[in-house]
């Protein structure tokens, strides 16, 4: 989403914002004056920082914009060709402004500043909604990020693509762009870097995040706040005593609210009950092998024997399906929980470790796991040798379709690119691309006939 903004600065006292907005296809005008806006008081200005942990003394940022009288910043634009030379190359002196999300005492300062500094894109990276909106006029274009929550970070491949379409509506105008969020630090500090990074990288061939993290904390504190490391990762909540929270495993997520996967490998000996304690952690109720389990390393026994650690008992229930078996996983605690886990055992696919398995035994498996998801919560657990080939498969293929659902359409190399930020191994030849069209085909072709009956 993004706006055309057009202002009408006559005065400093006075500015009026006319908003053009788009967003899913609508498209909305309003209006804006500074005179709507409530006057700043004198205890207000002490406190205009979003954030009272975001300290506002000077050496929060040795550069601050100071808002100097309008029709003087007008006069000297109009001199200097709106600083033309300033902004000659992109190895420029401002490259960018970073703020914080403007208080209602500030929205006037914020537009002021926009104008003053030759603002011509505004990128907003907070979900917080703001104010809006046209003699002398200028076009700003306004995106807004959605999709970035508070505390964490969004899908990459969605930034990117946001990325993308801030840089590819170009301008005549040569002023810095302008980057909040709502503390203006970290979401704000992440975007700068992206863009830094990028524009610098495609010049000198390589990029040096640490030492750029480093420049912009010289000009404003706190700039990107986390390192965030294994963040694709399922935490384990309730280990024993002597285990740590580390499980070789990936979260993927789903186009729905209830569409997530566990990833993983088949477990060693000494890591099942790390196993089991994702499975438990996470509320999955389903677990799809496509490999059989290691031979020491069994995830359940025989019927009338438990499969027992620390915290757990799993126990065999039902065996006498032909799509798997009906397990119970038992927390023993101070309140022990009992969960019902279902276990689809692939078995048409172990024909070989690098064979694909037919089109039709794929997508009969992916609707027969699909089915048993409308009954039950929590992601599906998808287990295989190393965690990648088979499971790559399967979980793309489930994404595809349930994209194609959502949206009678999809782009396959997309979907897979999304997995491939979680785990590059997912997907790793063109057989397995190949394959994962030909599944599709042969989902379209059955889906067809079965509508037609």
């Amino acid at each position: 989403m993004y706006e055309n903004v057009t202002g009408n600065f006559t005065s400093s006292e006075n500015i009026r914002l006319s908003f053009t907005e788009k967003h899913d296809r609508k498209i909305n005008i309003c209006e804006i004056s500074s005179y709507d806006l409530p006057d700043t008081e004198e205890d207000e200005e002490e406190n205009v920082n979003v954030y009272g942990n975001v300290i506002s003394d000077d050496d929060i940022c040795q550069f601050k914009i100071r808002i100097e009288d309008l029709a003087n910043v007008i006069i000297e634009k109009r001199h200097n060709k709106g600083f033309e030379k300033e902004y000659m190359s992109y190895h420029k002196e401002k490259a960018y402004i970073a703020t914080q999300g403007p208080k209602r005492s500030t929205v006037r300062d914020f537009w002021h500043m926009v104008w003053q500094e030759n603002v011509f894109k505004i990128v907003m990276v907070t979900q917080l909604q703001e104010n809006r909106k046209a003699k002398e006029q200028r076009k700003v274009h306004h995106y807004h990020f959605t999709q970035w929550p508070d505390h964490g970070v969004p899908d990459s491949i969605k930034l990117v693509n946001f990325y993308r379409a801030v840089k590819n509506n170009t301008s005549d105008q040569h002023g810095p762009l302008l980057v909040h969020c709502s503390a203006g630090i970290g979401r704000t500090g992440t975007f700068i870097a992206i863009d830094s990074l990028y524009e610098h990288g495609k010049s000198v061939g390589y990029v040096n995040i640490f030492e750029y993290v480093k420049i912009m904390r010289r000009d404003r504190l706190n700039m990107i706040q986390t390192f965030v490391n294994d963040n694709y990762r399922p935490c384990l909540m309730s280990v024993g005593k002597h285990k740590n929270d580390y499980i070789n495993a990936v979260i993927i997520p789903g186009y729905s609210s209830h569409g997530r996967f566990l990833v993983t490998q088949c477990p060693l000996k000494e890591t099942v009950v790390d196993f089991w304690t994702m499975v438990y952690d996470h509320d999955s109720s389903i677990v799809v092998l496509l490999d059989s389990p290691n031979e020491d390393a069994p995830l359940w026994f025989g019927k009338n024997k438990t499969l027992e650690f620390e915290n757990y008992n799993i126990d065999l229930d039902i065996d006498n399906t032909s799509e798997g078996v009906q397990l119970s996983l038992v927390h023993r605690g101070n309140q022990p929980d009992k969960r019902s886990i279902f276990v689809f055992s692939a078995k048409k696919f172990e024909i070989g470790s690098t064979s694909l398995p037919s089109t039709t035994n794929m997508n009969v498996l992916l609707q027969r796991v699909n089915e048993q998801r409308k009954q039950r919560t929590g992601p599906v657990t998808v287990v295989c040798r190393n965690g990648a080939t088979k499971c790559g498969l399967f979980v793309a293929l489930s994404l595809l379709l349930e994209k194609m659902k959502i949206d009678d359409q999809v782009d396959v190399f997309q979907v897979i690119r999304t997995i491939q930020t979680r785990l590059p191994e997912f997907l790793s030849n063109f057989d397995q691309y190949e394959y994962c069209y030909k599944c599709i085909k042969d989902f379209l072709e059955r889906d067809s006939v079965y509508a037609n009956l």
